[in-house]
């Protein structure tokens, strides 16, 4: 993450962090317009690293609103709890659609910018995520687990002050 870190640096960006090897990017920047931004940054990773990177920014504003909406059965021991970040592409209310979910054993909702997504542990079929890997739209989508998505919080909260 190191040549991550340091592309960010050397394009400007402050307080450049980074957490676990999924490229979650922490830093400063003057506000500006998202949509802007996110494209500014796809550029600049494209000319660094040999692949055509998706960027979802998110801002502490975002994360605390998000995990503030996390559903009911998101505290349920049971089953695993996955947050899918949402390009601007598909941030609208009716994604859902584009998953064959399972209602026995997978359920997910919709807030604006992500899905929440949880499977029963005891499921052993396979879950909608797999038939959406096949689809284009999975390249308009970054998912973290609940676990990560809390400690991306803790660790935006910390860049942030």
């Amino acid at each position: 993450m190191q040549e991550l870190r340091e592309c960010f640096t050397q394009n400007g960006y402050d307080a450049v962090s980074t957490y676990i090897q999924s490229g979650n990017v922490f830093f400063k920047t003057n506000p500006q317009n998202r949509q802007i931004l996110e494209a500014t940054l796809e550029k600049q990773l494209a000319e660094t690293f040999p692949y055509k990177p998706n960027v979802f920014i998110r801002n502490l504003t975002d994360i605390q609103t998000l995990v503030a909406s996390f559903p009911e059965f998101f505290s349920d021991p049971d089953w695993k709890h996955n947050v899918m970040f949402l390009n601007q592409a598909l941030d609208y209310d009716g994604v859902t659609s584009l998953f064959s979910l399972h209602p026995t054993f997978e359920k997910v909702v919709y807030v604006p910018g992500a899905l929440f997504w949880s499977v029963s542990k005891a499921a052993t079929e396979k879950t909608c995520l797999d038939t959406l890997n096949a689809k284009k739209e999975s390249k308009l989508m970054t998912v973290r687990n609940k676990a990560t998505t809390l400690k991306l919080l803790e660790l935006i909260t910390l860049t942030s002050t």
